[in-house]
């Protein structure tokens, strides 16, 4: 009778142990599956948006996302242009690794010249490059998207994004704004689809860019232009409410560069008359200049240095850049640059503009004029936080692996850093100890 007791209760303690297990196993088994499915990430820029472009009156949406969220101001790659930074945001490399080193370009190597609409994978990737929404797919085995986000429309390692959306004309307003809100409508639309659900989404938007640079960043018109864009910001909120997204998503919104107010076009053929070099851009704030014969290198870099002060430039030798510009390594820089000073732009084509202000980028990339707007919130990112230290715009592709549960990559490493990004974070995504 004693032995049939123990049997029994040996049994019954044999069984509790076993339940404990499986318990226990089900909950780490649960909890590491949840740590491992990351919520989807959207991200959008607004081309040329300067942080003080916010305001409660004028930027209802954005400034609600921003005093509710995080707000921080980033510091663009140099040049601050269009091209080079966002392909920095979405790789975390500066210019000189990734290669898209300006907005008009040329290489030696290919002896071609590059043109802004040119998807020639040639241009793009490096075989070390791997934009964000390529490492979501690749390394996260995740599904993205992209939408005419510059450098997107070039395969990188062998694939695009799932969803694309080919490149056409841009319309200007009213028209862009329906334009734009057919793109969010795909966005919504990809994260709900069924089969392919997308976790990864990069929207650009090309105001208050497009407005800016024919008029002053300060003019009436720019300031119409940032209340549309901020319009259009809160439609794509009020789309994500009503599709049961918004506290779903991880939300960034960032600009590529900031935006000066410029009164003077220097012609700089008229200061250096010769047949000896070649520029590979009609207007711009930073101009390549290469000479046609590399005798000649040195003359031709001390006849710009020596009308420079007086018109507002600066001459560099691709050896002699400062080490903060990160602007040395790539072939495609040209041995000698001209940088105008802030208020000023460079021309080889010089053309009659609207105003008798306008706007332009691509400065020293340390100019608040040339700061660029952070704005993030989610279920991943703290509430009413703001990161009054600028940072690097290169420090947000670290913090997108992190958002979508990526493992950083030894054979590809990035120029990004999460010491001060990490802290848009919430704790259980942070270290123990922030």
């Amino acid at each position: 009778m004693n032995r049939r007791l123990l049997a029994i209760t040996s049994v019954g303690v044999s069984l509790m142990v076993l339940t404990t297990i499986v318990i226990i196993l089900v909950f780490v088994i649960g909890e590491f599956s949840d740590t491992q499915s990351s919520r989807p990430l959207i991200l959008i820029s607004l081309d040329g948006f300067r942080p003080d472009y916010l305001n409660a009156k004028n930027t209802p949406h954005l400034w609600k996302l921003k005093n509710a969220g995080c707000f921080g101001k980033m510091i663009p790659v140099f040049p601050s242009e269009t091209f080079p930074n966002h392909l920095s945001i979405a790789t975390g490399l500066y210019p000189e690794t990734h290669g898209i080193i300006s907005n008009s370009m040329y290489d030696p190597v290919m002896d071609d010249y590059f043109e802004r609409s040119c998807c020639d994978t040639r241009w793009w990737d490096n075989e070390y490059s791997t934009p964000i929404w390529i490492a979501n797919q690749i390394w996260g085995k995740g599904v993205s998207g992209t939408i005419y986000w510059p450098g997107s429309a070039s395969p990188y390692k062998g694939q695009k994004a799932h969803y694309d959306i080919a490149f056409e004309k841009l319309p200007k307003w009213p028209e862009y704004s329906q334009f734009t809100q057919k793109h969010m409508d795909m966005v919504i639309s990809w994260l709900k689809s069924p089969e392919k659900p997308a976790n990864m989404i990069a929207l650009y938007i090309t105001e208050p860019d497009r407005t800016a640079h024919n008029y002053s960043p300060f003019s009436r018109e720019v300031k119409e232009s940032v209340n549309k864009v901020d319009l259009l910001i809160g439609i794509f909120l009020m789309k994500l409410r009503k599709a049961n997204l918004l506290d779903n998503v991880n939300l960034i919104i960032v600009s590529d560069h900031g935006m000066a107010e410029v009164q003077e076009s220097i012609p700089i053929l008229d200061l250096v008359k010769t047949s000896d070099y070649n520029v590979p851009n009609t207007s711009a704030t930073i101009i390549g200049v290469w000479p046609k014969d590399s005798a000649d290198y040195e003359k031709i870099a001390d006849k710009f240095h020596q009308v420079s002060f007086k018109h507002n430039f600066r001459v560099y030798k691709r050896d002699e850049f400062p080490d903060f510009y990160h602007y040395r390594s790539s072939h495609r820089i040209a041995p000698i640059t001209l940088l105008a000073n802030e208020g000023y732009e460079l021309c080889s084509a010089c053309w009659t503009k609207k105003s008798t202000k306008w706007g332009n980028h691509g400065y020293d990339n340390r100019l608040p004029s040339m700061r660029a707007v952070f704005i993030a919130r989610g279920p991943d990112f703290r509430e009413k936080f703001e990161q009054t230290t600028p940072f690097n715009n290169v420090d947000l592709y670290p913090m997108m692996l992190k958002l979508l549960h990526i493992a950083p990559q030894p054979s590809y490493g990035t120029n990004g850093s999460l010491a001060i990004t990490d802290e848009f974070l919430r704790l259980g995504l942070r270290p123990d100890n922030q």
